[in-house]
C-alpha cells in the first residue's frame, strides 16, 4: 500500500463507525420489527425506538472494534485490514 493510500485518524474512526456498511442495519433490523410491532398494537413511542437503536448500534460497532483490536494483536500483518495495518505502521493507529 502507498503512503498516499493510508488511512487518517479521522478516516480510521468514521469508517470503522459503519464498518463495512453492516453495522447500522444490523442495529435497526431488530428496531423496526419491534417499532412495526408496536405501531400495530397502537403503543409507539419514538424515544425508546431512537435509545434501542442507538444502543444496538454502539453494541454492533464495540463488537466490530473489540474483534479488530483482537485480531491485529494476534496478526499484525492482517491481510482482512491492509489500511488498518499501514495505519499502525505510519503511527497513525496505535494499540496501547
Amino acid at each position: 500500500m502507498e503512503p498516499s493510500q493510508a488511512w487518517t485518524r479521522g478516516e480510521v474512526w468514521r469508517r470503522k463507525l459503519v464498518y463495512p456498511g453492516h453495522t447500522l442495519p444490523t442495529a435497526a433490523a431488530p428496531v423496526l420489527v419491534a417499532c412495526g410491532l408496536a405501531v400495530r398494537d397502537h403503543a409507539f413511542s419514538a424515544a425508546p425506538a431512537v435509545l434501542a437503536l442507538l444502543a444496538g448500534w454502539l453494541i454492533q460497532l464495540g463488537g466490530v472494534l473489540t474483534d479488530n483490536y483482537e485480531n491485529l494483536v494476534a496478526q499484525p500483518e492482517d491481510r482482512e485490514h491492509p489500511e488498518l495495518v499501514e495505519a499502525l505502521r505510519l503511527g497513525t493507529l496505535t494499540l496501547g
